[in-house]
């Protein structure tokens, strides 16, 4: 690894914890994913258009000839997901107890405007994602030291924006970090070898806060009671 390379990460890192610090600063103004979540997405998409920008370099080595498929899955997927939670709200008991014991898991809330601003926040997450893997691809291009640094950089990067989460849950944090070892091996692979691969790994991250919502709002109703703390 070249000091060009700890460069490019450690700027990775001042972007992502800066951008992360700023929305930070945006929470506390009651400014989040459900209220006033215009500024949200208009916030995360200005931060990804700068960062595509910045970067055009880097994220000209996948760009390729327009495709048609993963734009469609990308749109049933969308598709599909508000039809579940049209769905959830009418035949599903919402875990009210749950979501106010984690009022920073607006995921649990299965809100359109979550959904809206949601998917700016997942944009950026994706661009810094492919970013990343790029970076570290450029300097070690085997795909097994790509996932296994992709996955300490990653994981790291989370540190600290955990006090943003504030979860009270032990299955919030377990599943979590199974789908941050599931995204070292999935998601640079994708983005690497497959055309318009990060399509795809936003349809993941996306249907992953989804699929997890509805099994906690299926195990309400069926269970009559909710998650206890810890």
């Amino acid at each position: 690894m070249t000091p060009r390379f700890f460069i490019d990460v450690f700027g990775w890192l001042l972007i992502w914890v800066a951008a992360w610090g700023f929305y930070g600063f945006m929470l506390r103004r009651q400014i989040n994913y459900v209220n006033r979540f215009p500024i949200t997405s208009v916030y995360f998409l200005a931060l990804s258009i700068l960062i595509i920008i910045s970067f055009r370099g880097t994220f000209a080595q996948i760009a390729t000839d327009l495709e048609l498929t993963p734009l469609i899955a990308l749109a049933l997927v969308y598709v599909t997901t508000i039809a579940l939670y049209h769905l959830s709200h009418a035949h599903l008991k919402k875990p009210a107890r749950l979501i106010s014991m984690n009022p920073q898991e607006f995921f649990l809330t299965l809100d359109y405007r979550y959904l809206t601003s949601k998917s700016f926040e997942l944009l950026f997450q994706q661009v810094m994602i492919v970013l990343l893997i790029l970076t570290i691809h450029r300097t070690i291009p085997t795909m097994i030291n790509v996932m296994a640094l992709y996955g300490v950089i990653f994981a790291t990067a989370h540190i600290p924006i955990y006090p943003l989460i504030g979860t009270k849950e032990r299955i919030f944090k377990l599943v979590y970090s199974a789908a941050a070892i599931a995204s070292a091996i999935v998601f640079p692979v994708l983005i690497l070898t497959v055309s318009y691969g990060f399509v795809y790994t936003y349809i993941i991250h996306l249907s992953f806060y989804t699929l997890f919502a509805l099994f906690l709002w299926g195990r309400n109703t069926v269970l009559g009671n909710e998650l206890s703390p810890r």
